[in-house]
């Protein structure tokens, strides 16, 4: 394909403004939280805290006081995990986070106090032998780690420090964050046991954190109250906080959402200056 030197000087600047444009996006994440208020895990929008339709929890409902539940993304973002410590203290639900579809039930052993085994938070090849991971809080002790769908027998992965048992999330790509006593997030090893990484400080509350989520480049935070925080995982600046009206989601999950890459864009460009229509990045 030949241009000519002017319409190369454009395609040029056509393209040079797409990196821009790319770079400033905002980021994208698809968000969930369970909605004690409606039985739901629900979609959430952590930009201005409103909630979108989603389906009913498995295994049972949750309770309108229940505090605590377990929320995440697993499987490389194929396969949601839940658990309702309450109602099913030794059940953990794979489900398809597209449509609630349930895919199996799995089984992790009871905490000290059932109602506060959540928290969850999903590692691939981090456990003994290479086996996928399912991190959980234990009733305000340790972060447990199952090696495994279904072991019965639990490790302790983190010292003492979970005050709260609903604030755990990782991004099943080595980076994993709890938010523990002291108003602190903590930063720990997905590997090895017993080894902190970073401390972060967390956005002052009188309510206390029940859900946690980390896509890769943004930290969720969720109180009781309501609250949504957006963190920075490096420093734990506050990037954004809304109140969720409908109620405090006692469990989080977050899925990063790959953005258009540049060469699609660039093509859309190409398109444009010839006179195409464009369609989600490919000629017509």
């Amino acid at each position: 394909m030949n241009f000519s030197p002017r319409w190369r000087h454009l395609l040029a600047t056509l393209v040079s403004g797409v990196v821009a444009f790319t770079a400033a996006r905002s980021h994208a994440v698809q968000l969930w939280g369970i909605l004690r208020t409606t039985n739901q895990i629900v979609r959430v929008n952590p930009v201005t805290g409103d909630v979108f339709a989603g389906f009913t929890t498995p295994g049972g409902a949750v309770t309108p006081t229940q505090e605590f539940g377990g929320l995440t993304i697993a499987e490389g973002g194929a396969v949601m995990l839940y658990q309702n410590p309450v109602t099913n203290p030794t059940s953990l639900y794979r489900i398809n986070p597209d449509n609630g579809a349930l895919l199996s039930t799995e089984f992790m052993p009871t905490a000290t106090n059932p109602q506060h085994r959540a928290g969850l938070s999903f590692e691939s090849g981090a456990g003994v032998g290479g086996l996928n991971v399912i991190f959980a809080v234990n009733n305000g002790s340790p972060v447990q780690r199952q090696d495994g769908y279904g072991d019965v027998t639990l490790s302790d992965h983190t010292g003492p420090g979970a005050t709260f048992a609903g604030a755990l999330g990782g991004d099943d790509n080595g980076r994993q964050f709890l938010a523990g006593g002291g108003a602190s997030i903590w930063e720990f090893s997905a590997s090895s046991p017993n080894v902190l990484i970073n401390t972060l400080p967390a956005p002052q509350t009188q309510s206390p954190y029940v859900g946690l989520a980390f896509d890769g480049e943004r930290i969720y935070l969720s109180a009781l109250s309501g609250q949504l925080w957006t963190i920075d995982p490096n420093t734990g600046a506050v990037l954004n906080s809304v109140l969720v009206n409908e109620g405090g989601l006692i469990g989080l999950a977050a899925r990063g959402v790959p953005e258009p890459s540049v060469l699609a864009l660039a093509g859309c460009a190409v398109c444009c200056i010839r006179g195409f229509r464009c369609r989600r990045g490919n000629p017509r």
